[in-house]
């Protein structure tokens, strides 16, 4: 859809009521609308008049792409889609939201997303969300989404807040597997004080599990290797997502670069045209079958700067990756996620 019939333009399951206003200055829509002109009152800087602003949509991280079209809000890494419904609200990334690629009512919200799908149903609000940004949002909401925060004190949600960032580098992060056992290990140089490891396993890419804790103590200043093993007898799935998360004794928290152990080889063909890239690029790939494929765009320092959802059909599909004319000279790692099969194509952009 385009982005004034979708109440979701960037598929992150926040609608862009939410995502277009501030934290702070956030107002619950409302059905009264004086002079007719079809904005409601709560964002018309003149509701006696034909016409108005509306709402004056907002850049949190200032890169030039508002947040409802942002798909990493606060530039941490962490998808949106990931911080934003935490639909159990018990702090870990367990829950599915893998989008359902379906859209009944056809407001634009995915229905993983959506509150109510059996009719017309085009309401942007959170129950979580209310005026000022209070915690108490709309009472029959449109959308399931939570924008959660962890850390009663902090200032914003956690799709819109980065926290502390703990103060070490990580020199390396890597993976191999023997039989059923997958090695972990890294290397690792601090000026602060490191708490604990603790090692994630996710087989989708979004929801990571703690399949390790490394404990052991960590000097400052001095390069140190660290490792651990992942036992995956029980683990049925093709392809393995791992990532380090380090949490220094005050709180602070870091995370690694998403590694990929894959357990069987791909069969999927994929080609990127053109490579290099200017302004676009489109994937060539032969499906099995009518599926989703996801994509992910990731920089050099392993942050994931473009996200996608695309259905492709059985035989060939060409499909545009979007936003590569926003993107700096580089080389970027483009992992696409198809049929429980992961494939990784170098990119590279050059203009």
């Amino acid at each position: 859809y385009p982005d004034y019939l979708d109440i979701d333009s960037d598929g992150d399951g926040i609608p862009d009521n939410i995502e277009g206003q501030t934290t702070a200055g956030y107002l619950l829509p409302t059905l009264t609308d004086t002079d007719g002109d079809g904005i409601a009152n709560v964002y018309d800087n003149n509701p006696s008049a034909f016409g108005g602003s509306g709402i004056l949509v907002y850049d949190h991280d200032g890169d030039g792409t508002p947040d409802y079209r942002d798909l990493d809000t606060d530039g941490d890494g962490q998808p949106d889609i990931a911080e934003g419904n935490d639909f159990n609200l018990n702090n870990i990334a367990d829950d599915d939201i893998t989008p359902t690629g379906l859209d009944t009512d056809g407001d634009g919200l995915d229905n993983r997303f959506d509150s109510l799908n059996s009719v017309t149903n085009i309401k942007g609000t959170s129950y979580m969300m209310g005026n000022g940004g209070s915690l108490t949002g709309d009472p029959a909401p449109g959308a399931r989404c939570t924008v959660q925060k962890k850390t009663v004190g902090q200032p914003n949600r956690d799709w819109r807040y980065v926290g502390v960032v703990l103060p070490v580098e990580i020199l390396s992060f890597t993976g191999t597997q023997q039989h059923k056992i997958v090695t972990l290990n890294w290397k690792i140089i601090s000026n602060q004080g490191i708490d604990r490891f603790e090692v994630q396993r996710s087989t989708d890419n979004n929801n990571f599990i703690k399949v390790a804790t490394v404990t052991e103590p960590v000097l400052l200043n001095v390069q140190q290797s660290f490792g651990a093993t992942d036992n995956i007898t029980s683990i049925n799935s093709d392809v393995l997502y791992y990532r380090l998360k380090i949490i220094g004794k005050n709180g602070d928290i870091k995370y690694s670069n998403i590694i990929v152990i894959r357990l069987g080889n791909s069969k999927i063909d994929i080609k990127l045209t053109p490579n290099p890239a200017k302004d676009f690029v489109q994937v060539r790939l032969k499906a099995q079958k009518e599926t989703d494929v996801t994509f992910r765009l990731i920089d050099i320092y392993g942050k994931v700067v473009l996200y996608q959802v695309n259905k492709v059909f059985n035989g060939d599909n060409v499909i545009d990756i979007n936003g590569i004319s926003k993107l700096s000279n580089g080389m970027y790692s483009l992992q696409i996620l198809i049929q429980d099969d992961l494939v990784t194509k170098k990119l590279v952009i050059t203009r």
